[in-house]
């Protein structure tokens, strides 16, 4: 189930726009004394660019690991936002693996435009 858009950021070289989102969450029922903590986050990437009257897009799935430190506050599941969980994703990739997806993404869509290879009919 999709929750939605997080963020949305748009690469002002290329016009792709980039959209985060959180496609589920695995939890542990109880950890440490708390219930319901999650321990492995599932998000996408999505991009979309629109060009020479056409929208193109393309898509990274990701996942990422999550832990509870001790001792620090704990945000009970139902209470858990999407920009929170997002965050722990960014957190946990950094800069340089967020810009490395986005590379990802953006690359898709430019051999959506410009193909490296091509099928054409058989000449006979």
């Amino acid at each position: 189930m999709d929750t939605g858009i997080c963020s949305i950021e748009k690469d002002k070289n290329m016009s792709t726009n980039y959209s985060w989102t959180i496609k589920s969450m695995d939890c542990y029922p109880t950890y440490e004394g708390e219930t319901d903590v999650v321990f492995n986050v599932n998000y996408n990437c999505n991009g979309y660019r629109d060009y020479s009257g056409s929208t193109y897009y393309g898509n990274i799935f990701g996942s990422v690991g999550v832990q509870h430190d001790t001792g620090s506050a704990f945000i009970p599941y139902e209470n858990l936002t999407e920009i929170d969980v997002m965050q722990w994703v960014f957190d946990v990739l950094g800069s340089g693996s967020i810009s490395d997806i986005q590379n990802r993404v953006n690359n898709q869509i430019n051999e959506q435009i410009n193909p490296p290879t091509i099928s054409k009919p058989l000449p006979w």
